[in-house]
């Protein structure tokens, strides 16, 4: 049987890139990825290892990431604030860092190194560790909404399987290169970063996304193919970059996941670089991070859906009491759905198979899935249940503002109401701009208090983090 990795490997010993944007750094992968299996050997590295990868957004992390799985360790990319997390859970043999700045709080046994200059070592093509179906490759983190920081296992069928996938609903070529702003210790850039691998073309990484301007002309001068990013990436672009300005001749495609993004925002993109498509994608970590794909031939008709399932994913839906018919929580099953969290026998969020995502949706009659918000993300106003993720959509078209955000908080009349953060843009008048957030909301909406912010919550995978977001409005210092 065909080890399961051996395409990825067939690919990286004739062609593929890493380039490092701000820097101009490039590894051409025939060469440089045995010197750095070579190294990890050397460091005592061996199969079934754990590998945590302190993963900024730079070419060597890749790199690193590479090498780890072909001698058959498992790769931990993590963020450096759960790099200790990771030594304390996961017992790793080795904890690697670009930088030895990012190793000096760690509190652990096992070796540490910094650079890439340390795994470097002579070397020939080895050969790649003959993965099976079922062998572990990467153990990626997820706090979910507690808060609390589990691992969740992914196997070589399902980056494998999610990786085909996203290379025939993207239609991905050999010529083909990615700009990667998203970290790899977040399962979406994963998957960017192994289907453009799978095809034979490159990946540019660049860290430079506050300076967004910087990244689009790395773009341009890069030659990149595809971009990917979450809400906030787009909304940045749309509404503080010179994203019309700019030409991007080389760029086919506009990737968007990790939340749900507004139509207006979408349109405005859309016409300020109408040669590339745009596909809005739905996912979990648990799901190897893509589900559903809604192709650009099918944006206008259906625009505001989260596509249709990918070829080797199948959906349903569990009717839940109080929804509207034919609406509950999204269940999806297939080869990426991945088989748990590390250290737990059983995967809780998998029922006879099927993952329950904790997202509340529909399936249209073509198949195609309409997204209403996360059965945790929901405000019950005066009987009606109003996702959070439908006010802050609708928020974030409200002028004066740089990003709104929103909880529900107990109301004596109408159950619950709306408390909402607001970074202002510029002088703003608090109490003028909550009365007219009053008088243009719908009219089920109940608002309780309007706070203005410094900032929102937001990780460093440009998602909103809801734990901090409620303890910061419920803080007495905001009240």
């Amino acid at each position: 049987m065909t080890a399961m990795l051996q395409p990825l490997w067939d690919q990286l010993c004739r062609s593929g890139r890493l380039i490092d944007a701000p820097s101009g750094v490039e590894y051409r992968l025939p060469d440089a990825l045995p010197r750095v299996v070579a190294g990890l050997v050397a460091a005592g590295v061996k199969p079934h290892d754990r590998v945590v990868v302190v993963s900024p957004i730079l070419a060597e992390v890749g790199l690193v990431f590479l090498a780890t799985l072909a001698i058959g360790a498992v790769v931990v990319p993590v963020e450096p604030a759960k790099a200790q997390a990771a030594c304390d859970a996961l017992q790793p043999a080795l904890i690697w860092a670009p930088k030895a700045g990012a190793l000096k709080k760690i509190t652990t046994d096992c070796p540490k190194q910094h650079g890439l200059e340390s795994l470097f070592k002579e070397a020939r093509q080895p050969p790649y560790y003959p993965h099976t179906p079922k062998d572990l490759l990467a153990l990626i983190a997820t706090s979910g909404s507690t808060g609390e920081v589990k691992w969740v296992r992914i196997n070589a069928l399902n980056l494998m399987t999610n990786g085909g996938d996203i290379i025939i609903t993207q239609s991905l070529a050999a010529d083909d290169r990615a700009m990667l702003v998203l970290p790899l210790s977040y399962c979406y850039g994963i998957s960017l970063f192994i289907s453009h691998l799978l095809v034979g073309g490159d990946v540019v990484f660049d860290s430079r996304f506050m300076f967004a301007d910087k990244v689009l002309t790395a773009i341009a001068e890069q030659g990149c193919t595809s971009f990917a990013g979450v809400p906030t990436h787009y909304r940045f672009l749309d509404q503080r970059s010179s994203l019309a300005e700019i030409a991007m001749p080389s760029l086919r495609r506009f990737l968007q996941a990790g939340g749900p993004l507004d139509a207006e925002s979408i349109q405005s993109i859309r016409s300020k670089q109408p040669r590339a498509d745009f596909y809005v994608m739905y996912g979990q970590t648990e799901a190897t991070a893509r589900l559903t794909t809604l192709n650009p031939c099918d944006l206008d008709r259906k625009l505001g859906s989260a596509g249709q399932p990918l070829p080797h994913v199948e959906l349903k839906i569990d009717p839940m009491e109080g929804m509207e018919q034919g609406v509950g929580e999204v269940l999806a099953r297939g080869d990426s759905i991945t088989g748990g969290y590390w250290g737990l026998k059983e995967a809780a969020y998998l029922d006879e198979g099927w993952l329950r995502t904790g997202d509340i949706g529909l399936l249209d009659d073509e198949g195609f899935l309409w997204l209403r918000g996360r059965k945790a993300e929901f405000v019950k106003m005066g009987g009606y249940r109003v996702a959070l993720g439908a006010v802050e959509s609708w928020l974030a078209q409200q002028p004066g503002h740089r990003g709104a955000a929103a909880i529900g908080v107990p109301d004596p009349l109408a159950d619950e109401a709306l408390r909402i953060a607001m970074v202002p843009e510029g002088a703003q008048d608090r109490a003028a701009m909550e009365a007219q957030l009053r008088i243009n909301m719908p009219n089920n909406w109940v608002l309780e208090k309007l706070l203005f912010v410094e900032q929102l919550p937001i990780n460093e995978r440009g998602k909103l983090m809801r734990g901090e977001l409620r303890q910061m409005l419920l803080d007495t210092k905001h009240g």
